[in-house]
């Protein structure tokens, strides 16, 4: 499904527009890329790293995730359970993002610097959304989840 700021809880699109135009103001173009997630696509990427290419794949298919390659099959998540799931609303309370080179091709190399200041744009990414008020996974202790961004935990 097509991420949609929409299915964000109020409070979560209040602080993705925050992030939103501090990316913009910081020169870091990026893509919203995931809000509600389903269980089937979470066991999928909870899969990968920690299975075989064949069962990951068959798990993607059956999320009606595109196929990925032996490269590709890294750990992407420490969780099965996600902040991406719609609660009773019907909205999740965490996004993901990607940065952009070019302002079109995805990156994830972490020390890309596109706005050429010193800071690795994900890095840079983390530190403008917890100036927002978002729990940033880059910073998480126990597993850095780059790309997600969640309602910070009161």
């Amino acid at each position: 499904m097509k991420p949609r700021i929409k299915d964000m809880t109020d409070t979560l699109q209040v602080k993705y527009a925050a992030f939103s135009a501090r990316m913009a103001e910081a020169g870091i173009p990026f893509a919203l890329v995931c809000v509600i997630r389903s269980q089937a696509e979470q066991d999928a990427y909870f899969a990968q790293g920690r299975m075989p290419i064949e069962i990951v794949n068959d798990r993607r298919m059956t999320a009606g995730l595109s196929p990925i390659t032996i490269a590709q099959n890294n750990v992407v998540t420490h969780t099965r359970v996600s902040r991406h799931f719609p609660n009773k609303d019907g909205r999740a309370t965490a996004f993901d993002i990607e940065i952009l080179r070019d302002k079109a091709r995805a990156t994830y190399d972490l020390k890309y610097d596109g706005n050429a200041d010193g800071i690795p744009d994900y890095e840079q990414a983390a530190q403008i959304g917890e100036s927002v008020g978002l729990e940033a996974g880059a910073h998480w202790k126990n597993f850095k989840d780059y790309p997600h961004y969640q309602e910070a935990i009161a």
